[in-house]
């Protein structure tokens, strides 16, 4: 089975090349990384790089849906500086092709999701540059988007959340820019405006109290951790913190059920680029919105990437750790919250900016699609599961 997907995965990335999109190029797939070639899947959890060559942008994230509504994964790359964000249609085994569509120069947050409650997905983007305007794309349900005017009077952030923070019913964004997180609220058609909820930076968010809304989970540079409980009409207060003189701005986070409990905990990392780095750090939720520091410290990474997903399908959720110019990090859960460093290491040498976990080629276990930041460093590259 490993055998005829991978092939597949070949085959449809050299007939791309006699039509191949501006965006990627298809080299030797002889002289890639190869999947080990055997009948059986590994006994192991084991990655191979796929054959498919991206453009050498500075991509900063990327968010992973179904686009086009056949059943798999797409992809949407908020690509910084002069770079305009593209959308990148599946081919169901992996192969993503460039649509041609350019969505606005100079961004660094996406996400995708329904704003105007027609059924499909949108995209949301935004950037770190002043000046420029938070911008969103409506799908015609086949992935061809059109920009709705005025749609945000603003700049929202260095990244975008979307998610029903009021209650009712629609899709809001939780942006994080210079020195606050700050909520804006949908009319229902994909028009937004300003509320009045400011945090200190950053946010994520989640139901940290389990009482089936959605909370905030701040990160303060060099003050620490809180989270703000949200009174499920958008209305936040002040509950449980932690102080940490080692809380960056910098540095990602995810919020996950890893200790097999039922309730929302938190991995994190503080990170700047080459300069600063420190351990990650496991919090684990009493369900109560209450957290406690486990006591672990994961490995240091640089660049301070972080996502959660369960690799070795145990049933648990396993970390991905990207580094600055190093190999990115598996880390496997044993179920109860505590992580041990496997010793698989994946790419190396770029900027990986962050890590994107989803099924690519349609098999039943996680792939990672790393976004490589940099003009002059690579090009974002995925890394198939071997799994199955």
């Amino acid at each position: 089975m490993k055998l005829r997907k991978y092939m597949l995965q070949l085959i449809v990335v050299l007939l791309l090349a006699a039509d191949c999109s501006p965006g990627s190029t298809p080299p030797d797939p002889a002289a890639q990384p190869q999947a080990s070639l055997t009948s059986e899947p590994p006994s192991q959890l084991a990655f191979h790089q796929s054959p498919q060559r991206f453009d050498s942008i500075p991509t900063w994230r990327i968010a992973l849906a179904d686009l086009d509504g056949d059943g798999d994964l797409d992809a949407v790359f908020a690509n910084a500086q002069v770079e305009p964000a593209r959308v990148w249609l599946n081919d169901g085994y992996g192969v993503f092709t460039d649509t041609g569509q350019a969505l606005g120069d100079n961004r660094h947050g996406v996400d995708v999701g329904d704003v105007d409650g027609d059924g499909d997905l949108d995209i949301v983007l935004t950037t770190f540059r002043t000046g420029l305007t938070t911008l969103v794309f409506l799908n015609d349900g086949q992935a061809l988007f059109t920009e709705l005017e005025g749609a945000f009077q603003t700049n929202i952030g260095f990244s975008v959340t979307l998610l029903d923070l009021d209650g009712d019913g629609d899709l809001d964004a939780a942006g994080n820019y210079l020195s606050a997180a700050r909520i804006y609220s949908n009319d229902g058609a994909g028009m937004f405006s300003l509320g009045d909820t400011a945090f200190l930076l950053t946010a994520e968010w989640g139901d940290l109290d389990a009482d089936g809304d959605v909370d905030a989970f701040i990160k303060r540079d060099g003050y620490g951790y809180a989270v703000h409980v949200n009174d499920g009409a958008g209305g936040f207060s002040e509950g449980w913190h932690l102080e940490d003189d080692e809380a960056m701005q910098q540095g990602d986070m995810a919020l996950g059920d890893v200790d097999s409990d039922g309730d929302v905990d938190v991995v994190l990392a503080n990170g700047f680029f080459e300069t600063t780095s420190y351990p990650a750090r496991v919090l684990l939720n009493d369900g109560n919105g209450q957290f406690a520091d486990s006591g672990q410290r994961l490995s240091a990474v640089t660049n301070a990437g972080l996502a959660l997903g369960d690799l070795d399908l145990d049933g648990d959720l396993d970390l991905v750790l990207t580094d600055y110019l190093q190999p990115c990090q598996i880390w496997l859960n044993d179920g109860t919250g505590h992580f041990e460093d496997s010793g698989i290491r994946i790419a190396g040498g770029e900027f990986y900016r962050h890590a994107h976990l989803g099924d690519l080629d349609g098999d039943g276990d996680l792939d990672i699609f790393l976004a490589t930041y940099g003009t002059d460093h690579g090009p974002n590259e995925i890394w198939f599961n071997d799994l199955r």
